[in-house]
């Protein structure tokens, strides 16, 4: 007897792990795999995060986005012919946040419909995968400045090919007014961003991504196209030397001309106040950094 009842509870201790599998995991436990490609994509997805119809909505974007990219980055610095892209499911909180892998693959997550779904990182992420392989040969993740341009770049370039996206980390207001309240606020400044990037970057996500966007618009609207293309991808450390003898300028008189200039189309844009304080009321359970 005692045999039989052993028997029944592995059998009920089986069945229970099983279950607990399936609840955790959701039908991904049962879910087949997605492939679709095209010229330049591989998209990767289960029964479960995707349907083929969905990712071909992924491609035809993605595929656009590329061609709006390769006429920004300069021809020499040579772009991925596959990027693989990975749809995970939908958004669960941290942890479950868009990023690009240490292999060059974006690995995205689905957001509320209203903040782009799937797309709601995606340029941002593309950016920083389309030139993956050369960017690994030349080196640059090992240096230590790389950071903060590398964020700023994608994030500014990510407005430039989708305007119209409403998710982090404008969520649809207006760029001024958002980093126009942001300094007025008088929280962290942008050179505390650039040289302690690690330590702030998703600490402050809110105040890091729309402040270090904002500074690569003024540059490139202010400095030139060629001035922005020197600094991401002329092979050298971005390095307070190296970037102010792009510049021409010193860091400190660029930095505070960007801060005026934000400023100035803050205080022109009808309605700021007002959409500033709907801003902040909509990442009410942000702490701002000082």
């Amino acid at each position: 007897m005692k045999f039989v009842h052993y028997i029944k509870i592995k059998v009920l201790v089986c069945m229970s792990a099983l279950m607990t599998m399936i609840l955790f995991n959701g039908c991904n436990y049962f879910a087949k795999p997605l492939e679709l490609s095209s010229e330049h994509f591989l998209f990767v997805a289960t029964t479960q995060t995707s349907s083929i119809a969905e990712m071909q909505e992924g491609i035809d974007l993605a595929e656009e986005f590329y061609s709006t990219l390769a006429n920004i980055i300069p021809r020499e610095y040579e772009l991925d012919s596959v990027i693989v892209v990975q749809l995970n499911g939908k958004y669960r909180g941290p942890g479950t946040y868009a990023y690009m892998d240490n292999q060059g693959t974006i690995q995205l997550w689905r957001y509320p419909e209203e903040l782009g779904g799937y797309w709601s990182l995606f340029a941002h992420e593309l950016v920083h995968a389309i030139a993956f392989d050369t960017s690994v040969k030349v080196g640059v993740y090992e240096w230590q400045s790389f950071g903060f341009y590398n964020e700023a770049w994608a994030e500014y370039l990510s407005l430039l090919i989708d305007p119209e996206k409403t998710g982090f980390p404008f969520y649809g207001f207006q760029e001024n007014v958002v980093v126009g309240h942001w300094i007025m606020h008088g929280g962290i400044a942008i050179a505390k961003l650039r040289t302690s990037h690690e330590e702030l970057n998703l600490s402050c996500p809110h105040q890091s991504y729309t402040m270090r966007a904002s500074w690569f618009r003024f540059v490139d609207e202010t400095y030139g196209r060629n001035v922005t293309l020197e600094i991401m991808y002329g092979g050298k450390e971005m390095t307070p030397v190296v970037v102010e003898k792009i510049l021409g300028e010193s860091l400190i008189i660029v930095d505070n001309k960007w801060q005026k200039w934000v400023l100035k189309h803050y205080a022109s844009h009808p309605g700021a106040d007002a959409q500033a304080a709907s801003y902040r009321a909509s990442i009410s359970y942000y702490q701002p950094c000082q």
